[in-house]
């Protein structure tokens, strides 16, 4: 099952050098959202996901391949993840490749699912932004920052939903709900709500017309093929009023396997 998704969209706008009299293309950070369940995997079990996805704006798109998601069962209550992978950006003249954002989190188990108890996890998580991320921004992003969400998760016996919330160092809360229908026995529908909020330089944000904040949503759907291997694909855009950051269109998808590395159910 692929779990986490980083929402990831950078606006374009052109900046006049009033001494140079020339025109040089810009970036700006846009909000962005994560999401995750407060789940955790037994102790020994990984979960490896390999995928690929494409973003359309109205200057350019996004692509991502191959991505790679890793994830390890330490104990009953903790739970390694690390992300990372490759990516190609193309914003009007500007043209950005190379190593994507990557991410080191440890998922702690602080409250188990009961008969009205929700799950509750938190989720310490370092972010290292890949070259396509910080080149010719101008609000220039740190390279490292550091995120504590908090998932929250409750599970009946044809749905599951879960919540995520937090803030991301560089200037971002975020929130993201998901519910997936578990009706049948190889396919998982699911439709996510993210949502992200810059809380930083909000003047220049103005003055570029820019949005503040920004809503995605995204269908998605996971079909079990073998024991142990399943296949994800997803599609969404951006909701409410267009900005250069929005998402016209996103597409993702790949596959997901786990398996027991040590000790025994």
């Amino acid at each position: 099952m692929h779990k986490r998704q980083r929402i990831l969209v950078v606006a374009l706008f052109a900046c006049l050098a009033a001494e140079a009299q020339t025109t040089t293309t810009r970036r700006i950070s846009a909000p962005e959202s994560f999401y995750d369940d407060a789940s955790i995997n037994d102790p020994g079990v990984v979960g490896v996901s390999m995928g690929a996805g494409y973003r359309e704006v109205s200057a350019g798109h996004d692509f991502g391949a191959p991505s790679l998601d890793l994830s390890v069962g330490i104990t009953r209550r903790l739970e390694l993840n690390a992300s990372s992978g490759y990516a190609k950006s193309r914003f009007e003249d500007l043209r950005i490749s190379g190593l994507s954002d990557s991410y080191f989190s440890a998922k702690v188990l602080l409250v188990r699912e009961g008969d009205r108890m929700p799950a509750i996890a938190i989720k310490p998580t370092i972010e290292v932004l890949g070259r396509p991320s910080v080149a010719y921004d101008l609000l220039a992003p740190a390279r490292v920052n550091l995120m504590i969400p908090v998932a929250i998760e409750k599970s009946s016996s044809w749905s599951r939903t879960y919540l995520m919330a937090g803030y991301n160092t560089r200037g971002i809360a975020f929130a993201s709900l998901v519910n997936e229908l578990n009706v049948w026995s190889k396919f998982t529908p699911s439709v996510i709500l993210a949502y992200g909020r810059l809380t930083r330089d909000l003047g220049l944000i103005s003055d570029l017309n820019l949005n503040r904040s920004r809503l995605d949503v995204e269908g998605s759907g996971s079909f079990a093929v073998a024991p142990h291997w399943s296949v994800y694909i997803g599609a969404g855009r951006s909701l409410g009023r267009t900005d250069p950051n929005s998402t016209s269109f996103s597409v993702s998808g790949g596959l997901g396997y786990n398996f027991r590395l040590w000790g025994h159910r």
